[in-house]
């Protein structure tokens, strides 16, 4: 039979993930896509605000969904700094891209990350 199709996570929460993905897969590859930090600080309170308002057994305040998505930013931005330095993440196994490069020619970058990373 043919091989299983590779396992594809889109979610911000796994960039804080490498190390753990280096340990379960044989050759896991990542794609990093940046975007305005704005743009992604107003995204990140938005779903905090609506989602995860269910996870709590009372509603946090606005103070506290701020501290949550300005430390889950530090975290992330921690973790995956910290993969590049130890050499999980190269440039052999990850490739970043802008998300507004992306969104204006995405054959050319899907192109450029296939041919990266070996797809």
């Amino acid at each position: 039979p043919p091989p299983p199709p590779p396992l594809l996570l889109k979610s911000p929460c796994h960039t804080a993930r490498a190390h753990v993905f280096t340990g379960i897969f044989a050759a896991p590859r990542f794609v990093y896509i940046h975007r305005d930090p704005y743009a992604v600080f107003r995204s990140a309170l938005h779903m905090a605000r609506t989602t995860y308002g269910f996870t709590y057994l009372a509603a946090p305040s606005d103070a506290d969904v701020l501290a949550f998505v300005l430390e889950q930013y530090v975290v992330l931005w921690r973790e995956y700094r910290r993969a590049w330095d130890d050499g999980v993440l190269t440039d052999e196994n990850c490739v970043e891209v802008g998300y507004a490069e992306l969104v204006g020619d995405p054959e050319a970058v899907l192109g450029r990350v296939y041919g990266r990373l070996g797809l």
